[in-house]
């Protein structure tokens, strides 16, 4: 009985002397900058940016500009990568206790997804995604389709459907 008695005295004497006490505060910082395309100088909107090597990053506003706070102090490097651009890492940016480093990324433009990009807005714009004049959702299945279905009778074939409840 004295061999756990006496420990567990101790833990608690160890656990009220030091409750009173609060932990040191990490030393935070933060980065903040714009994301702007290097050719015409504009602000891209939506675009991410990355610490690298964590989860921790935020998305360009409209304006292009962007902020990531409670950064532990220390060195980083940045990532921003988009549709349209080539991506962008951004080394030996330096985060300080309380202070906002400024860091602008000028992303260059990536001809190649550029090109298929705006092929496939181009192919997008002339289908029919819904029509307006519908108010519901419809489906239909070709006698091929229900051929390669495993049910027997049309209570089976319904019920394989999303959205549809059979009693």
């Amino acid at each position: 009985m004295r061999k756990v008695f006496f420990p567990l005295v101790i833990l608690l004497i160890v656990v009220v002397s030091t409750s009173g006490q609060k932990l040191p505060k990490r030393a935070l910082g933060s980065i903040a900058g714009t994301v702007v395309d290097s050719a015409t100088g504009k602000p891209i909107a939506g675009a991410p940016v990355q610490i690298f090597g964590t989860t921790m990053g935020a998305l360009t506003g409209p304006d292009g500009r962007y902020k990531i706070i409670n950064i532990p102090v220390g060195e980083y490097a940045l990532l921003s990568r988009t549709i349209g651009y080539f991506p962008l890492k951004v080394t030996h940016v330096t985060v300080r206790e309380g202070g906002t480093t400024n860091i602008d990324v000028f992303l260059v433009i990536n001809d190649k997804d550029s090109t298929l990009l705006s092929k496939r807005c181009i192919e997008w714009i002339g289908r029919d995604f819904f029509r307006v004049s519908e108010t519901q959702t419809m489906r239909e299945i070709s006698a091929e389709n229900i051929r390669h279905l495993p049910a027997k009778d049309l209570k089976s074939i319904m019920r394989l459907q999303s959205g549809v409840t059979v009693r």
